[in-house]
């Protein structure tokens, strides 16, 4: 058995993660997106094709993306509010977005409105008992 492994998802090199089979992965955010890469029908669905574009903060000035709302129990994606912020600080509440963490510095992201939200919690606390 190898001490140093690559992670199944990102490639990374890693000593010890998490273990699924065959596959060793660096942490859950990729063991979840190699289980099912990419959004489900459902979140699909519920979204429309509208990126939120990429965050970039300079000094603590920009777009970030805060939440953890509604995980979805099929693909693992999250619902998460954009913000302007300055010293790290949400000023500004953007757009929501259904979130898919593809690595640790990278995601998936579509737009869920207002009125999806609620149907996207409802489902996700139904799915989770």
């Amino acid at each position: 058995m190898a001490i140093i492994n690559k992670c199944a998802n990102c490639g990374s090199t890693i000593l010890f993660g998490k273990k699924d089979g065959e596959n060793q992965y660096c942490n859950d955010t990729c063991m979840e997106n190699h289980k099912h890469p990419g959004f489900c029908a459902d979140c699909i669905a519920e979204t429309t094709d509208e990126s939120p574009g990429g965050t970039y903060t300079l000094n603590g000035v920009g777009t970030r993306l805060y939440g953890d709302a509604a995980k979805c129990p099929v693909c693992y994606s999250v619902i998460k509010r954009k913000w302007f912020c300055i010293i790290f600080i949400p000023i500004f509440p953007l757009k929501r977005f259904r979130i898919k963490p593809v690595t640790q510095k990278q995601y998936l992201g579509r737009r869920i409105t207002d009125a999806m939200i609620q149907q996207s919690k409802m489902r996700a606390a139904s799915n989770s008992r």
